[in-house]
């Protein structure tokens, strides 16, 4: 087989190389180093010829990502990126940590091939990429990871099971690069790469070209074993454009137009965020059901959604169907401690233009009216097994509610809310929400 699916640390083109072939290579090298011994002829462990960017792309399945070419002086490789879809993993604040480095490598391998909840062998392309950004100064690492990227027709990533990758668009980026080739000892890696960030700058500063010197990109290409087949590249970014893909969601909208409810009204909040969204709700109907003080019982819940959605589909006094909204959500409420449940229930949005709602066959379905309410959400999507969906929930509201301190924005951590829409079993066609409200009225 060939290409990432195969094995990774990458190689371009199939895996089909003989044992013969290798001792044949390793025969050359220890000749190499004899020759050495005897002449005082030098080999480099790295050398300045990389091998060309189309030669290595062409040879995995999901070649590179997208970009153009900017026209920049000899010896400087500028690329636009059009945009590409990116799963990333954060690292240590170590920048050339080699340990922490293939870790998070062999967690992105399994993520591609098939460790998420889609149980799908991805396309995945090169390069491996390592991304730091430094606090103003340049000195101490802000953000660092390793991240791969993925063609740009796959906007519908399958959840990771790995909760420690996140996934992302890249758009909007220019780089300005150096391309080095040859296998770097981990001992030498931090002071061959600063040197050629330090020539790079170098050369961008003369040539005038605008660069963040905050925010560095390190690309891996081929085996990095493999001293002959081999690409390094180091760069610059003008900023890092980063979107978060909420985790594959599908968006909101194209949610609420395909069903025939469609979604209670709403109205934008403006969030300076791309992983956090506001809205400011209106007045709705909800139908809903008390649960226990266990406030993720995925058996629970599901009895619970199957006896709200037999009531709307004719088990009533009037036997009729009501035009219920997405999502189904599980609304929980916390005593002031913020540990104990205060309140869980499940609940379906009914419009409140219906009229008169017909007496449930079931005596324990309650109607209530949501009023003047502005919740602040975090999306993601795909299946989550009931072993899995307290810590998935759980891990999404600690994101948020980081997101939403940083942010300055106040909200009612005690209330919390889980939206559930589309088909919840399909990775390709769900998306869930965890949020916070303002206030629960």
């Amino acid at each position: 087989s060939s290409g990432i699916n195969a094995e990774w640390p990458l190689r371009p083109g199939t895996f089909d190389h003989s044992i013969s072939k290798y001792a044949s290579i390793m025969k050359l090298v220890i000749l190499l180093a004899a020759v050495s011994c005897v002449t005082g002829f030098a080999v480099s462990a790295y050398t300045d010829d990389p091998a060309p960017l189309e030669v290595v792309c062409r040879g995995v399945d999901g070649g590179c990502p997208d970009f153009e070419d900017i026209n920049v002086p000899n010896g400087i490789i500028g690329r636009a990126y059009v945009g590409s879809y990116i799963a990333l993993i954060e690292l240590s604040k170590t920048k050339y940590d080699r340990d922490d480095w293939e870790s998070a490598e062999y967690r992105l391998r399994a993520y591609v091939n098939g460790n998420n909840f889609g149980n799908k062998k991805l396309r995945a392309m090169y390069p491996i990429q390592q991304l730091t950004t430094y606090e103003v100064g340049g000195r101490r690492v802000r953000q660092n990871f390793i991240a791969v990227s993925f063609p740009s027709d796959s906007s519908s990533l399958p959840v990771p099971r790995d909760q420690g990758i996140q996934l992302h668009l890249l758009y909007n980026t220019k780089a300005y690069l150096k391309a080095f080739a040859g296998y770097v000892p981990s001992e030498s890696q931090a002071s061959v790469y600063q040197e050629h960030f330090a020539d790079l700058a170098a050369e961008l500063d003369a040539a005038g070209i605008q660069y963040d010197p905050n925010t560095q990109l390190s690309l891996e290409y081929g085996v990095r074993y493999n001293p002959y087949e081999r690409r390094r590249e180091i760069g610059f970014l003008n900023h890092l454009g980063l979107k978060s893909m909420a985790n594959g969601a599908v968006p909101l909208d194209d949610i609420c137009s395909s069903v025939a409810g469609g979604c209670p009204s709403y109205t934008n909040i403006n969030v300076a965020s791309d992983s956090v969204e506001g809205r400011s709700l209106g007045n709705v109907i909800i139908a809903l059901l008390q649960l226990s003080t266990e406030p993720f019982n995925k058996e629970e819940y599901n009895g619970a959604v199957r006896r709200l959605l037999s009531y709307i589909e004719g088990n009533n006094a009037e036997g009729v169907a009501i035009p219920a909204m997405y999502p189904i959500q599980q609304l929980i409420t916390y005593e002031p401690n913020g540990k104990d449940v205060h309140q869980n229930f499940v609940a379906v949005s009914i419009p409140d233009s219906y009229g008169a709602l017909p007496i449930p066959n079931d005596e324990n379905i309650q109607f209530h009216v949501s009023y003047k309410t502005d919740v602040y959400v975090r999306a993601f999507a795909g299946r989550v097994p009931s072993f899995h969906q307290a810590s998935v929930y759980e891990q999404n509201l600690q994101q948020l509610s980081s997101d939403l301190d940083e942010l300055g924005i106040e909200v009612d951590k005690n209330c919390v809310v889980v939206m559930d829409y589309g088909d919840r079993y399909d990775e390709n066609e769900a998306r869930r929400e965890v949020g916070f409200l303002t206030h629960y009225a």
